[in-house]
């Protein structure tokens, strides 16, 4: 019997959603099927159907635009720190990704095989990922 799509999995009622922490270094290798989070791009995959276009994250970090209309009437003094985690959240457009220059709302730059594995994820290392870095031959 074959296991549920990503798809299936993905739209899965919230109650039937197995929650465990993701955790880097180990050497185990995950069941076949089970749910995994990107740490790239925060979504849900299953490393089975995971490929090289499955992934679109940027590799960069965010950076204050202190030019966009998000901060025309923002006083620090008064509002708070604009450059937090918070303010990224409620203000992704006062902000750019440093690999491309885009907007913090826009999506990701680079794609990619989703990675499960903080250790070797390129999010947040401010290195851009080198051509095949990792692959192989194959063409999962």
């Amino acid at each position: 019997m074959a296991g549920p799509t990503l798809d299936e999995l993905l739209n899965a009622p919230e109650s039937q959603v197995r929650r465990g922490p993701i955790e880097g270094g180990g050497q185990k290798r995950k069941a076949a099927g089970e749910l995994l989070l990107c740490v790239q791009c925060d979504q849900p995959f299953i490393e089975e159907e995971n490929n090289r276009q499955a992934c679109w994250y940027h590799w960069g970090e965010l950076e204050v635009d202190y030019d966009s209309p998000a901060w025309v009437d923002w006083d620090e003094n008064c509002h708070g720190t604009i450059d937090t985690d918070e303010q990224r959240e409620e203000h992704p457009d006062g902000f750019t990704w440093n690999c491309c220059d885009n907007a913090g709302s826009e999506p990701g730059c680079t794609t990619g095989k989703h990675e499960a594995h903080p250790s070797r994820s390129k999010k947040g290392t401010g290195d851009p990922p080198s051509d095949g870095e990792g692959w192989g031959d194959d063409d999962d």
